[in-house]
């Protein structure tokens, strides 16, 4: 029901009808790295399966939702899969076409990326998580990313032609106010 007018304007869409597609059916960085921030961590902990979609499957939904008339689409997981299955991604995007036919925008981590490739596939809008500016918060949380980092490559994917948009989480009950 995507198409319905009253469901037009959710989301962060510039092109409509747009609509959602998961890349993982939890997030890929928790199962992975062990990540303990979110209720997809401890989803993962109680034994819920957590799976990567592959490259080809995504890209056959993206293909339907093309079809379909779809002009942009969201990857909504925790965060989209990073390295070599956004690389793969991006260039498949590209040699398929599909890169002129719609707009797609997921949520990522702040972490360095090959920002023009993603632009070039036809990424927009990233949704980038900034958990915390406090490094021993993100450590123990085990994002895996550097607080000094996030304006550098917010800035990058700024340069690459994205529109990065940022969530960020506040009040951490170990913190201290300054931490904070």
């Amino acid at each position: 029901n995507a198409k319905n007018p009253k469901y037009l304007s959710y989301g962060n869409y510039k092109y409509t009808p747009g609509s959602h597609y998961l890349s993982s059916n939890l997030c890929w960085w928790a199962g992975a790295k062990g990540c303990v921030f979110c209720s997809d961590s401890q989803r993962i902990m109680e034994g819920e399966h957590r799976g990567v979609r592959t490259v080809d499957h995504v890209m056959s939904e993206i293909e339907n939702c093309v079809s379909l008339n779809f002009k942009e689409l969201f990857d909504d997981a925790g965060t989209i899969p990073i390295n070599d299955w956004l690389e793969d991604l991006c260039n498949k995007m590209i040699k398929s076409g599909l890169n002129r036919k719609i707009v797609l925008g997921c949520n990522l981590k702040p972490i360095k990326q090959q920002f023009g490739l993603m632009r070039e596939a036809g990424f927009r809008f990233i949704l980038v998580g900034v958990e915390s500016a406090n490094q021993p918060t993100i450590d123990k949380i085990q994002k895996g990313q550097h607080c000094e980092k996030v304006v550098e490559n917010l800035k990058a994917m700024s340069d690459a032609g994205l529109e990065p948009h940022i969530t960020a989480m506040t009040s951490y009950p170990w913190e201290t106010l300054e931490e904070e």
